[in-house]
C-alpha cells in the first residue's frame, strides 16, 4: 500500500468536482440554467470552489503533476462528462434526419425531427433553459404520421398528425369531422425547417 498523502486542496478539487457534475447532470433534469436559477445558493459555491481548483492546479504545475494527480483526475472527470453530454446530444451518433419542424407559442417551442430510422426526437424547450426530450418510434403511411410512442406528456400533440409538404406543415388539430384542420393557425401546426 503506497503512502498517498490527502491534502486539503485535493479533498477541495474532489468535493468541488463532485459538485460541477451533478450539476452538469442536471442536463438530463430539465437543464443547466433553471437548476442554477432555483439552487444558485448551492451551485454558485461550488463553481467558485471549482475556479479556484482550476487556479491551484494551473498554479501548481511548477511543481509537477505528480503532485497534482489527484486534482487533474478530478478535473479530468469533469471535462469527462462534459464530452459525454457532448455525445449525447449531438446527431452524430444518430440517424439521418428526414423532416426538422418546430412548433413555437409565447412560452414555450416543440422540435420535432423524424428521422430516417423511423425514429422521432421531440424537444420541448421553456424559459430559463427549461427543456425535456422525448423520443420513440413512428411510422408513416402515406401522408399521416403515426407515432408508435408518445411524442409529448399528455395529448396535446395527438399519437397521428397530417403531413402537408406543399404548405410545409405537419398539422396536429383536427375539425369536428375528424379530418385534418388544414388551413395554418396558431398552435394548429408544425412548421418544416428541412
Amino acid at each position: 500500500m503506497s503512502n498517498m498523502k490527502v491534502s486539503k486542496r485535493d479533498i477541495v478539487a474532489i468535493v468541488s468536482s463532485l459538485g460541477v457534475i451533478a450539476w452538469l447532470m442536471t442536463h438530463f433534469f430539465g437543464g443547466l440554467i433553471l437548476f442554477s436559477v432555483v439552487f444558485g445558493y448551492i451551485i454558485v459555491p461550488f463553481l467558485l470552489v471549482y475556479l479556484y481548483s482550476i487556479i491551484d492546479v494551473l498554479i501548481g504545475f511548477r511543481y509537477g503533476l505528480k503532485r497534482n494527480r489527484t486534482k487533474i483526475f478530478a478535473h479530468a472527470c469533469v471535462i469527462f462528462t462534459i464530452l459525454l453530454i457532448y455525445i449525447d446530444t449531438s446527431e452524430t451518433f444518430k440517424s439521418r434526419v428526414i423532416y426538422s419542424c418546430e412548433l413555437i407559442d409565447d412560452l414555450s417551442r416543440f422540435d420535432l425531427k423524424l428521422r430516417e430510422n423511423g425514429r422521432f426526437d421531440n424537444t420541448v424547450s421553456g424559459m430559463f433553459g427549461y427543456y425535456e426530450d422525448y423520443s420513440g418510434r413512428y411510422i408513416q403511411e402515406g401522408d399521416y404520421i403515426i407515432f408508435k410512442d408518445r411524442p409529448y406528456d399528455n395529448d396535446f400533440l395527438p399519437d397521428t398528425m397530417l403531413l402537408d409538404t406543399t404548405q410545409n406543415a405537419l398539422f396536429i388539430t383536427r375539425k369536428k369531422d375528424g379530418s385534418f384542420n388544414k388551413e395554418k393557425e396558431w398552435l394548429n401546426h408544425f412548421k418544416i425547417v428541412k
